[in-house]
C-alpha cells in the first residue's frame, strides 16, 4: 500500500464529496464528510478489490477519531458487520486484517465507555475477534490486536477513574 495509492483514493473521494456541495460553497472536505463518504462506499466489500478496501480502510483508520463522533457512533452497527466481514474474508491477506484490524480498533476507540455500548453483541463480537488474535501465528497481526486492545483498555481505565482519555469517549 503506497503513500501514493493512498493519495489518489484520497483525491478520488474528495472529488465525491466536492461533486455533492451546492456551487458557491464549495469548501475542502471534512473528516466527517470523508468518513461518511467512505464508510457508505466500503459497504460493498465483497466486491471491491484488496487495494481499495486497504485503501479506504486506511483512510477511515486515520479520519475515525477526527470526523463528528455522533456521526461515527451512529454507524457503529453497520461499519463494524463490514469490517467483521472484511476481517472473515480475508484470512489469506495479512496486510488487509492488518488494516481492517486498526480501523476496527479506532471504530471501537470512540465509542462512549459506559455498558450502553459495551454489551452489546455487537460490540462483544467485534472484541472477541481483536483477542483471537492474540493468538495468530503472524506477529504482526497480534502486534496490531495488541496495541488496539491496549488502547481500549487505556481508555476505558482512563474514564473509569474520571480521566477522558481521549477527550471525546467518555460516558
Amino acid at each position: 500500500m503506497s503513500k501514493k495509492a493512498i493519495n489518489q483514493a484520497l483525491k478520488a473521494y474528495s472529488d465525491i464529496i466536492k461533486s455533492q456541495q451546492e456551487i458557491g460553497r464549495e469548501h475542502d472536505p471534512t473528516p466527517t464528510e470523508f468518513f461518511a463518504v467512505i464508510s457508505s462506499t466500503i459497504g460493498q466489500a465483497s466486491n471491491s478489490s484488496a487495494d481499495f478496501l486497504m485503501n479506504s480502510l486506511r483512510i477511515l483508520e486515520a479520519i475515525t477519531t477526527e470526523a463528528s463522533q455522533t456521526i461515527v457512533r451512529g454507524q457503529f452497527r453497520s461499519l463494524s458487520s463490514v469490517y467483521l466481514q472484511i476481517i472473515t474474508m480475508s484470512t489469506d491477506n495479512a496486510s488487509l486484517l492488518k488494516v481492517a484490524l486498526a480501523a476496527l480498533g479506532s471504530l471501537l476507540y470512540v465509542q462512549e465507555t459506559n455498558d450502553g455500548i459495551w454489551s452489546t453483541v455487537q460490540a462483544l463480537q467485534c472484541i472477541n475477534v481483536l483477542l483471537t488474535f492474540l493468538e495468530d501465528a503472524n506477529i504482526k497481526l497480534r502486534k496490531c490486536a495488541i496495541d488496539q486492545l491496549q488502547r481500549l483498555l487505556t481508555l476505558h481505565y482512563n474514564n473509569s477513574n474520571g480521566n477522558n482519555g481521549n477527550g471525546k469517549g467518555g460516558a
